[in-house]
């Protein structure tokens, strides 16, 4: 026979949005100090999910799941501080609670507190720990700074320039969903930088990075179709992605009135019909966003 577990059963009603349920079972166990239900009903406060938006007790539930260590809402607090969400800024307070979760190997934490350290907030500048705290949570299988030391190590803002490293965690930003990382990893392809030059993998990561709604994608997409670049000469595909892109990428429409000229009215129609039918993709491998 299986036995209820409030705790659990709480967590899961939070976790697929049943935020009624999430609430009755997690008030309780907040009352009694349990860090998880605390840090829950925090979020729930913060977002006005399923109770009314009180940013103020959404502070006060953070702080005390912080308090008892738990290290999702040490980072959370430390966003708070950053953002000025229910109280007083103050980057260096949110660098001692992205610090303490990070020391319990919480990679978002050590995310947070690499950028603290990369820009000097907080904290003095320092790009060798910012480096280090980056390439904890990149180890940790954090997609963004994945994504970071790919950059670091494609420029060479760290240390040497070496475009198979960046190439590498790209990679692994990439198969999490990170859609900056597929952009990358596709320029990486399309120019043979790090990898051999693969004009089909190239398409293939801009498509994904596109299908996500990421401009820079859509827009490359545009120019790669309605030039007969890399893939045979699209003028429907083409349309579609300059029209996709254009609410975030201003010269897109330029680009769209170009193309538009060149398309039949049979074309036109199917290119708009499209555009209206698009759904951004939602990865499966992607993870939500601390």
């Amino acid at each position: 026979m299986a036995y209820a577990d409030p705790l659990e059963d709480g967590l899961a009603a939070f976790d697929r949005g049943d935020f009624g349920k999430a609430l009755e079972l997690l008030q309780p166990l907040s009352e009694k100090d349990i860090a998880a239900a605390q840090f829950r009903l925090g979020a729930m406060y913060a977002g006005g999910l399923g109770v009314k938006q009180d940013i103020v007790e959404a502070e006060r539930l953070t702080r005390k799941a912080a308090k008892l260590g738990y290290a999702e809402a040490q980072n959370r607090l430390g966003l708070m501080y950053v953002n000025g969400q229910g109280l007083e800024p103050d980057a260096a307070i949110a660098v001692n609670w992205f610090r303490q979760a990070a020391r319990q190997g919480y990679a978002e934490g050590a995310f947070n507190l690499g950028i603290s350290y990369f820009n000097g907030t907080g904290v003095p500048e320092n790009k060798k720990t910012a480096y280090e705290w980056f390439k904890q949570a990149a180890d940790q299988g954090n997609a963004r700074a994945q994504f970071n030391m790919g950059v670091s190590y494609e420029r060479g803002q760290f240390n040497q320039e070496n475009f198979e490293q960046a190439v590498n965690w790209y990679r692994k930003a990439a198969d999490q969903g990170f859609p900056d990382a597929r952009f990358n990893l596709a320029v990486m392809y399309e120019n043979g930088r790090g990898v051999s030059k693969d004009n089909a993998l190239a398409i293939e990561w801009y498509s994904k990075a596109a299908n996500q709604g990421f401009a820079p994608a859509q827009f490359d997409l545009g120019v790669i179709y309605g030039a007969g670049k890399m893939t045979p000469l699209d003028y429907v595909q083409s349309y579609k992605w300059f029209s996709l892109s254009k609410a975030k990428i201003r010269r897109a429409q330029k680009y769209l009135d170009l193309i538009t000229g060149k398309m039949t009215p049979e074309q036109l129609a199917e290119a708009k019909r499209l555009v209206k039918e698009w759904k951004p993709v939602i990865p499966e491998t992607s993870k939500p966003m601390q």
